[in-house]
């Protein structure tokens, strides 16, 4: 089964929950989109039958904060209340967006925004402490149910 991989860095613009989040690691975090959106089936004569799979739209969120920031402690606190009382949790939402300037000719030309839309988030592993150069990276991993993109 193929995984898609969208890697953001620092330039890019990281909202959960309405923050804005600044304290990104200096390694690259990811959105990855580790099923397929549909599944196809090939049988006698050459038949085909395609069907859509919902799970499909399953978004994973590595998102790499530098342990102990503000950032890192906000999760920590959604975290916390998501183990507390499971069932009243607000699911997270977020947005992961990246500015881009579209050159035709050597010109500078429209400035477009490559925007994941995310809702339906959960933190669905503990917090991992990063390896080798990374110890001082917390590692924040977050479901979401779905991740339409949009570019503006």
């Amino acid at each position: 089964m193929a995984t898609s991989t969208v890697t953001f860095t620092g330039k890019d613009t990281v909202k959960i929950n309405g923050r804005i989040f600044n304290d990104l690691a200096d390694s690259p975090s990811a959105l990855t989109f580790p099923n397929e959106l549909v599944t196809v089936k090939i049988g006698k004569n050459g038949n085909s039958i395609y069907a859509f799979n919902e799970s499909g739209r399953q978004c994973d969120m590595l998102l790499k904060l530098v342990r102990g920031s503000s950032d890192d402690r906000f999760l920590n606190t959604q975290l916390s209340l998501m183990k507390a009382d499971f069932t009243s949790f607000v699911m997270l939402t977020g947005e992961v967006s990246r500015r881009t300037t579209e050159k035709i000719n050597d010109v500078l030309g429209t400035t477009r925004e490559d925007i994941y839309i995310l809702s339906g988030g959960v933190f669905y592993k503990e917090v991992e402490i990063g390896e080798k150069d990374d110890v001082a990276v917390a590692n924040w991993r977050i479901r979401f149910t779905s991740a339409p993109r949009a570019i503006t």
